[in-house]
């Protein structure tokens, strides 16, 4: 968590970037590692969760929720500097509609193991534990 801490605070937050920035940003080395490390975790344990172990182990589905909610607030974060820069000709542009998709279907996996969360096991333990988890990844970006 700490080497990605130190990633993020290598770039300015309110950079606003237009798509051939945007495109440089996510070709850097920095980024292609987060994504690789992230996606390889997000497998994992959407594997887990199919098991045996999904069933006894409530950060299997809360850490799932808390990897895909990373790639929503990334999305969200690109999506809305876009619109800040060049507004709705974003949608002219490839990078536009992939962020789009992106956003959209990582709000629904969050959406899908949380819900496998509070069915498998209490409301009260899959919430704390799942803002625990978020307030991790919050002070992990910052």
């Amino acid at each position: 968590m700490l080497l990605f801490r130190e990633l993020f605070l290598q770039y300015d937050t309110d950079l606003q970037l237009d798509p051939d920035q945007l495109l440089q940003a996510i070709t850097q080395i920095p980024f292609i590692v987060y994504t690789i490390l992230t996606l390889l975790a997000l497998i994992g344990l959407m594997i887990l969760s199919e098991s045996q172990y999904g069933e006894r182990l409530i950060g299997i589905d809360i850490g799932v929720c808390a990897l895909f909610g990373g790639y929503t607030v990334l999305s969200t974060k690109a999506l809305s500097s876009l619109l800040s820069t060049i507004f709705v000709s974003v949608f002219k542009k490839p990078i536009g509609w992939i962020l789009v998709a992106v956003l959209a279907g990582t709000s629904i996996m969050q959406v899908k193991y949380l819900n496998r969360a509070l069915i498998r096991f209490e409301s009260k333990v899959s919430l704390a534990f799942f803002f625990y988890c978020d307030q991790m990844l919050i002070f992990a970006r910052r």
